[in-house]
């Protein structure tokens, strides 16, 4: 389970509110997909895209090391557009995710 934070409220498994719901997406988009591993400040990212996404910002994901509470800490990164932009951290726990609902990595880069 991933708990990620979006405007200072803790949700789990990323749902934000402002979030498009794509429980019924791959219902209309079955033609194709791309799929792309890459590195980005030492980071390695996944991006996965359908024919729909021809013109709006690429979604990456990327897990990496991070020290949260002063332990070493694995947490999962939401990040798009051309440069790569973090929009939102996930940690293994949800508490984790309220207590560091303001942490700014120093090594990411953030929209």
């Amino acid at each position: 389970c991933i708990y990620a934070n979006c405007d200072s409220n803790t949700h789990q498994k990323g749902a934000c509110s402002q979030a498009t719901d794509f429980s019924q997406w791959w219902l209309t988009s079955m033609d194709w997909s791309e799929g792309n591993a890459f590195t980005h400040n030492g980071i390695q990212y996944f991006s996965v895209r359908s024919w729909l996404q021809e013109t709006v910002p690429h979604n990456y994901y990327g897990v990496t090391t991070e020290k949260v509470n002063g332990q070493d800490t694995r947490v999962l990164l939401l990040a798009e557009g051309g440069h790569v932009q973090v929009q939102e951290v996930g940690y293994p726990t949800e508490q984790l995710a309220k207590d560091n609902v303001d942490t700014k990595f120093d090594n990411l880069d953030y929209q």
